[in-house]
Formats: structure tokens, C-alpha cells, sequence
């Protein structure tokens, strides 16, 4: 007997279980990458969220200090990329809103973008309050870590050995 079964699909009812399951899993690991890019220069936005996005993230942006807060407490992200110098925060500067990220969802891995990444003051301010720091100057450049640091962030997210080992390194 012969039947009728429409193309590309599996003519094996387990395999379609193990195929939606699988399909699942992806899902997961791609709802759980979730990244949140917090800059006032929109050239800068871009450019990261083409870098995570071209990586599998999930990208949300925020322009400013105050709406960067807000999103970081509805969306929860699992990765918050932040300028730390921009003119239009409304009371809360980028200094504040790293503090209360670390104090509110220590979860989240916070990195700092400045263009000033490379000053003494700024990378000892960094070490005080334990930021990872990185200059935008240096970013896409053979001696960044910025993107090598995200990319090492999406493999712990989608493997969870990964994030195991991690966890008992720190």
C-alpha cells in the first residue's frame, strides 16, 4: 500500500519526535542568548549587533543609561555590552548602571566599552569594581578580546559542560 506522504516529511513518527526536540533544544539555547548593547553612538550599536547577531545572539538595544536599565530588568540578558562615556543618561551614568547591573543580576556578564578603554585611570577603576574592560580602539582588531570574549560567552550558553567548567573555574 502506497502513501501519500508529503515531501520533507519524515515517514517515521519517532524521528519527527527526535527532529522537534532537537528543534527545541536550538530554540533554548537561542532564547537563552539574549544580548542587550548599551551606547549612544548608533555606528557602535550596529556594528556589535551585527558581529553578535552574524554569532546566533539575540540583539535588543538601549541608547542611553536610563533605558538601558530598564530593558536589562524586562529582558534579563544573559550578556549587557555598555559605553562607559555617554552625554544623554538622565541622572543615571554608565558607572551607576554597572554597579547596580553587578548588584541586581550578578547572572549577567557585563562588558564595558570605552574610548578611553586604554587610560590608566580608567582600566584601575575597572580592576577596583571588577569590570571587564575593553577600548573601542581595540575592539575588532587582532589584539581586541571583545569578540573573542563573546564568542567564548555564546559557546558556555549552548553547552552547558561548558558552563560547568566555567562555573568552577571562577
Amino acid at each position: 500500500m502506497e502513501t501519500n506522504q508529503p515531501p520533507n516529511q519524515p515517514d517515521n513518527p519517532d524521528r519527527l519526535e527526535s527532529d522537534s526536540s532537537a528543534r527545541n533544544a536550538r530554540a533554548k539555547v537561542g532564547a537563552a542568548a539574549t544580548a542587550l548593547i548599551i551606547d549612544d553612538d548608533i555606528v557602535t550599536r550596529q556594528f556589535i549587533r551585527f558581529a553578535l547577531e552574524a554569532g546566533g545572539w539575540q540583539v535588543e538595544e538601549a541608547e542611553n543609561a536610563g533605558d538601558g536599565l530598564k530593558k536589562v530588568r524586562s529582558l534579563h540578558p544573559q550578556l549587557v555590552t555598555l559605553d562607559l562615556i555617554m552625554p544623554n543618561n538622565a541622572g543615571l551614568d554608565a558607572l551607576q548602571l554597572a554597579r547596580m547591573i553587578n548588584d541586581e543580576a550578578a547572572d549577567i556578564t557585563l562588558l564595558v566599552l570605552s574610548s578611553a578603554g586604554s587610560r590608566e585611570d580608567i582600566k584601575e577603576f575597572a580592576d577596583k569594581h571588577e569590570l571587564e574592560l575593553f577600548d573601542k580602539a581595540t575592539i575588532n582588531t587582532p589584539y581586541g578580546r571583545f569578540f573573542s570574549r563573546i564568542d567564548n560567552l555564546f559557546r558556555e550558553l549552548s553547552d552547558p559542560t561548558l558552563r560547568i567548567a566555567a562555573r568552577s573555574n571562577a
